[in-house]
């Protein structure tokens, strides 16, 4: 059954807006965020990290320090064809998937994604949950809010 994409749309422009919240710090965060136990905007939260800077001026620039900072434990590289739109589902013949799952480490899903050309090729890439306590624990040392 195809999806009804303009109804989808619809569905999500009517979603309420969330909560935004700027100035949030390690003093601030539970009182602000979590007791809330709903969707948030932190404005500005991460303008001033190293990373979003890298990340705004070369994506080169960032991937190789997330590449510096990967502990080297495997990954979930999901690869979809560029036909599937992102959409992760059956394939056509209803005998597989349209994706595959490859486990390989962080830096390796990123050069492999850099190596696709911008805007071409015949796959997308998708690193699903990737927890920064795990993969990039130097990293995490580095954000100036730590979350329990």
């Amino acid at each position: 059954m195809p999806i009804n994409t303009q109804k989808s749309i619809c569905q999500l422009e009517n979603l309420p807006k969330p909560r935004e919240v700027s100035g949030v710090n390690n003093e601030t965060f539970n009182e602000q965020v979590l007791e809330y136990y709903e969707p948030v905007v932190l404005r500005g939260f991460a303008s001033d990290w190293e990373i979003v800077h890298l990340a705004n001026n070369s994506l080169d620039a960032v991937a190789n320090y997330l590449c510096k900072h990967d502990s080297g434990k495997t990954q979930r590289l999901v690869t979809t064809p560029t036909a599937a739109n992102g959409r992760m589902f059956y394939n056509e013949n209803l005998d597989g998937m349209n994706f595959s799952v490859q486990q390989t480490s962080l830096s390796s899903s990123i050069k492999q994604m850099l190596r696709r050309p911008e805007g071409h090729g015949s796959e997308n890439y998708c690193i699903q949950s990737v927890s920064v306590r795990d993969n990039l624990p130097l990293l995490e040392e580095k954000f100036p809010i730590h979350i329990k």
